[in-house]
This record gives structure tokens, C-alpha cells and sequence, in this order.
């Protein structure tokens, strides 16, 4: 029997396409996206809080020390004595109270007016001084720096007769040279020669006097 172009007779070789699977919902396989890591957002830095500027406090001026008038010191004691020199120290050795002056204690053009009195009422104070230079440069010493102190605290200078006529009295310009000494030697006549004590004043006002109490 003759075929018929294009009809043909179903055969068991035929190829059924295979069923579709309808995926179950249940099973569904989401495919997401995947989800990148969040960025740590950088933490901000504190905002430095501004140190206060210190307010300056206003120093205060040192008092200086109160340079006293007068320095008192014991009989046969050192003491710095202003000078503008150099540094120079002095102290009072020892004094005697005396009615007359003999003539071994007066310069050898004197002698023959000894015994030297003193004025009348009065009595000589013979007083032994020494100076010693701790300083590098010599200094310059004098008489009239000097005054004796009675009683009554009324000050003497040293009686310009008797300093011009005794031995070893203290010249208005002695100079004490450097790293030396110098002994010396002051009369005052006074009417009242108990409690006495002896002032030495500063060199051009610089400084304290200094007082040596007998």
C-alpha cells in the first residue's frame, strides 16, 4: 500500500518531549543578590575642646630688704664697713679714759707741751682702731668717719688737737692697701666718759653706720 507524502503512522520510536516541571513553590531556590558588606562608616574624631589660655598672674615685686640705719656690735667685733672702694672690715680694739697725755704718747715735735690736758671739764678718750682690706683694691680711710657716743647718746668727733699732736692717730686720708690692714689710733675729750660707745658712719652715706658698744 502506498504511503501517503507527509502522513505517516505513529510509531513507538516517536519522542514524547518530556513534561515540563512546574517547581513547587515550596522548593523555589531564591537566587538573591548578594548583599555586599556594609562599609564601616569611619568614626569621627573628637573635636579637641580648646585648652583656656592661662590668665598670667601679675608677679609681684619683691619688697627689698630694709637696710638698717645701724649695726651694733660688740667691743673687739668685726664689722663690714661701707666703703666705695672695696670690701673692708673694721672693729675697736680696746680705749682708755686718761686726764692728761703724756709725752711718750705725743709726736716727738710735741713733747715739750706735754703733759697734753684736756679741755676743761673734760677727759680724753683714747681709742685703738683697726681696718682690714678683703678686697682687690686699696681703700681709703679717715678720722672723721669716727664719733664717740656718750651717755647722753650726744656724739664727738675726735678732738683735732689732740690727733694732731698724739702718735698713731688716724690721718683724714689713710689708705688701707690690698689684702692689708691697719691700726690706728682716735682721742676724744668728753664731759661724761661712762657708756660710751663708738659710731663709724658710711663713706658717702652708703650703707649703715656701725656702733660699738663698750
Amino acid at each position: 500500500m502506498a504511503l501517503l507524502a507527509g502522513c505517516g503512522s505513529s510509531t513507538d520510536d516517536d519522542t514524547t518531549p518530556p513534561d515540563t516541571a512546574t517547581p513547587t513553590p515550596g522548593d523555589a531556590q531564591v537566587i538573591g543578590t548578594e548583599t555586599p558588606d556594609a562599609t564601616t562608616a569611619p568614626t569621627a574624631s573628637p573635636t579637641p575642646t580648646a585648652t583656656p589660655t592661662p590668665t598670667a598672674t601679675p608677679s609681684s615685686t619683691p619688697t627689698p630688704t630694709p637696710v638698717p640705719s645701724e649695726v651694733r656690735v660688740n667691743l673687739g667685733e668685726w664689722a663690714t664697713v661701707p666703703s666705695p672702694d672695696t670690701r673692708l672690715e673694721a672693729r675697736v680694739v680696746r680705749f682708755d679714759r686718761a686726764d692728761e697725755l703724756p709725752a711718750r704718747d705725743l709726736r716727738r715735735q710735741h713733747r715739750d707741751d706735754a703733759p697734753l690736758e684736756p679741755p676743761d671739764g673734760e677727759t680724753w678718750v683714747e681709742v685703738d682702731v683697726e681696718y682690714r682690706n678683703r678686697g682687690n683694691d686699696p681703700a681709703t680711710v679717715s678720722a672723721d668717719a669716727w664719733t664717740l657716743v656718750d651717755l647722753r647718746d650726744e656724739a664727738s668727733a675726735p678732738d683735732r688737737t689732740a690727733m694732731d699732736r698724739v702718735l698713731g692717730t688716724l690721718r683724714d686720708e689713710d689708705r688701707v692697701g690690698t689684702f692689708d690692714g691697719l691700726e690706728r689710733r682716735l682721742v676724744f675729750a668728753t664731759a661724761f666718759p661712762t657708756d660710751l660707745s663708738f659710731r663709724r658712719a658710711p663713706v658717702d652715706g652708703a650703707g649703715p653706720t656701725v656702733r660699738w658698744i663698750a
